[in-house]
């Protein structure tokens, strides 16, 4: 049985920034997200030790979202498909009073549909520099 303290998907949000470069929340439009980090892990075991040991390196980390393709989704994600060297501000909710944001690069957009079907579009951003955490959306 889950927790009554457990979080529902339904509170978490997105917010990207549009071609004005305004924080908008697209948290309506976005049917899946996930804040992935890999990060690398180095072997710092001695040639005279006789347990492995370990150190962090970088945590390499990516947004992978998805949803369904509007003015203002196709506005954001469109001019982004031949690539930008412009890093874009986003806010990713966890929950109600939990936001994490910082700046990105899209790492991939697609736009995809079929007869009979909701044209969709899914992006991949690359997390570049500090992630910051705080209580309170930025999106005003």
């Amino acid at each position: 049985m889950a927790s009554k303290s457990a979080k529902w998907s339904k509170d978490m949000s997105l917010a990207i920034d549009n071609s004005g470069g305004t924080l908008t929340d697209i948290s309506t439009y976005v049917n899946s997200q996930s804040f992935d980090a890999a990060i690398t892990i180095f072997d710092v075991t001695g040639m005279s030790d006789t347990d492995p040991d370990f150190a962090n390196g970088l945590s390499n980390r990516s947004i992978p979202i998805s949803g369904i393709v509007n003015s203002t989704t196709s506005g954001i994600f469109k001019p982004l498909q031949g690539g930008t060297t412009v890093r874009k501000q986003w806010e990713f909710g966890i929950n109600s009073s939990n936001f994490l944001n910082g700046s990105c690069l899209p790492e991939s957009v697609n736009f995809s549909g079929s007869p009979d079907t909701l044209e969709t579009f899914s992006c991949t951003l690359r997390v570049c520099g500090a992630v910051n955490e705080t209580t309170v959306t930025l999106v005003s």
